[in-house]
């Protein structure tokens, strides 16, 4: 992880739900460049909630606040994948999102919870499995391939573009261009 912006990051969050088993780990004043290892998948989700609203609370928010931020996006923060979770810095809150209240309030707390998703080499392998049998001779196992890769939504694309990188066959290359050019299906 990498911190580009001037301001600390008070807190990150790294997080994987792989299978059913969760694990996370918290970093706190994120200035620089931090590296860190996978989580262990030996948490449970009650102890991160229990973290992240300690987190929000620490940022300014009430816990009820806290509460019914975490209540809000549960099914999508902690659906399975991997991501990093982070507490943006204030200045960058404002200059998002900026804001004019009329009459100005004596006190205002604005909390804003970053989000990116990772791309797992589990993610990646099974992919790259199923681009592998895009050249095969039978249209049916070629359209299974494709859409095995399609369920994989919002992230076969970058996926598909870093097999593509590497991959020298110009025609799997072509297969894999028409790929990434395909709408991908609505997953649930």
């Amino acid at each position: 992880m990498k911190n580009l912006g001037k301001d600390e990051i008070a807190h990150v969050i790294v997080f994987e739900n792989r299978g059913g088993k969760i694990g996370y780990r918290l970093s706190d004043g994120l200035t620089g460049e931090l590296k860190q290892a996978r989580p262990k998948l030996d948490k449970s989700i009650d102890s991160l909630v229990r973290e992240l609203q300690r987190m929000l609370v620490a940022s300014g928010l009430y816990e009820k606040e806290a509460d019914a931020m975490i209540k809000t996006w549960r099914d999508s923060w902690f659906e399975a994948g991997m991501r990093v979770f982070y507490i943006l810095p204030r200045r960058t809150t404002d200059a998002v999102l900026p804001v004019t209240i009329e009459p100005r309030p004596t006190e205002l707390v604005r909390v804003l919870v970053g989000r990116t998703e990772l791309i797992t080499p589990e993610m990646e392998k099974a992919v790259q499995r199923q681009v592998n049998l895009l050249h095969v001779s039978s249209a049916k196992v070629r359209e299974d391939a494709a859409r095995e890769i399609r369920k994989y939504g919002r992230f076969s694309e970058p996926i598909l573009k870093r097999i593509l990188e590497t991959e020298k066959d110009s025609r799997m290359r072509r297969r894999i261009q028409q790929l990434i050019e395909q709408r991908p299906e609505k997953t649930d």
